[in-house]
């Protein structure tokens, strides 16, 4: 091991004969100098290595999902190779905020939550992925309130759990944020009743940007379904009876809110909803089966959903409450690309939680 003191005193008593007194110092101090910076350059050097070293052992421990630098699929695939059983369970959970068994009154559904987003409230499932209707349910007091606990809850699951997973909170926004101090746009109905493609997209761009404002990634119960029968509650969200408006409506949606990139700052995940659809139920019973012919439901239903999905790449889908006969086959044959459990939360979800990672 070099010892700079040593080598200092070594060099620095080295004398030539044969100089004057003057000449003679002048020649100590160059060789001083000199020597110097040799030893200061071989220390600079052995610091320099250490440092990459250290560095390098540094990156090593750094799991190769969290590194920004990777390509996304395969930050995705060391991820998902990392899960537990439990923590890919906990991952498929996205709870409704009003559901008793997360308490009863505002304080024990904030305690719940916290301890969701943790991995803590149960011992049978890893942290969760986030939350539905959240600050519609509890954060009642603004803005401030609502972007404070949004950020206690994303620092808690990218601090205390074992992956680091950030959050992805979900609200409604069939016509603006579901959410206290949002904007409140007129029903579904009314929006259609425009024929105002542009206006479409505006209304949804500001849903959006107010929800992105707040901590909010996913705006849901954006409806595709046609309005058919009235007896039918639920079909007042939807825009329309015709399946080419709808179309164009659903077009409008997604770049709105969504737009070309999630990366966006005012821009979030559009959840196109009832897949494929439960705006015609028998007898206009809520929840009731859908029996539907397959030319009918190719014709008039799917339109919209190959406009949102295949054609401006909307990223969610909420499937529909009633049985239909010609569902299970029906996203295959109808060039719905992305329609599957496997590449919407394995791919697409992890696709936007890996770049909220690099932030």
């Amino acid at each position: 091991m070099l010892n700079l003191n040593e080598g200092l005193v070594r060099y620095m008593c080295v004398t030539p004969c044969g100089t004057s007194g003057r000449s003679r110092r002048q020649l100590i101090d160059a060789e001083r100098l000199h020597k110097l910076l040799m030893v200061l350059t071989i220390f600079i050097g052995l610091m320099a290595s250490a440092n990459t070293s250290l560095d390098a052992q540094s990156s090593a421990k750094t799991p190769l999902y969290l590194d920004p630098k990777q390509p996304i699929e395969r930050r995705v695939d060391d991820l998902m190779s990392r899960m537990t059983l439990k923590e890919k369970i906990g991952q498929l959970n996205l709870p409704c905020v009003y559901v008793d068994q997360l308490g009863k009154t505002i304080p024990e559904k904030m305690n719940a939550c916290r301890k969701f987003a943790a991995g803590t409230y149960t011992n049978e499932i890893g942290p969760g992925s986030g939350f539905f209707t959240l600050a519609d349910t509890i954060l009642h007091k603004g803005t401030e309130e609502q972007v404070e606990y949004f950020n206690e809850l994303q620092k808690i699951a990218t601090t205390q759990t074992r992956l680091k997973i950030p959050l992805l909170e979900d609200e409604e926004g069939t016509h603006g944020g579901m959410f206290p101090g949002a904007t409140v746009f007129p029903e579904g109905l009314a929006i259609g009743s425009t024929f105002d493609m542009p206006l479409v997209n505006s209304i949804y761009a500001a849903a959006a940007q107010e929800a992105r404002a707040v901590g909010i990634h996913v705006l849901s119960t954006l409806v595709l379904e046609i309005d058919r029968d009235p007896r039918m509650g639920r079909n007042e969200e939807g825009y329309t009876e015709d399946p080419y408006l709808d179309s164009r409506i659903a077009e409008g949606i997604v770049r709105g809110a969504q737009g070309s990139s999630i990366d966006a700052h005012d821009k979030v995940v559009a959840l196109m909803t009832d897949f494929p659809t439960q705006s015609e139920p028998v007898s206009g019973l809520e929840r009731g089966a859908i029996e539907l012919s397959e030319r009918a439901l190719r014709r008039d239903f799917l339109p919209p959903w190959t406009a949102a999905i295949t054609k401006n790449g909307a990223l969610g889908v909420m499937a529909g409450c009633p049985a239909s006969r010609t569902c299970r086959r029906t996203p295959r044959r109808s060039g719905l690309r992305k329609f599957s459990a496997r590449s919407w939360v394995s791919r697409e979800l992890s696709r936007a939680r890996a770049k909220d990672l690099e932030r």
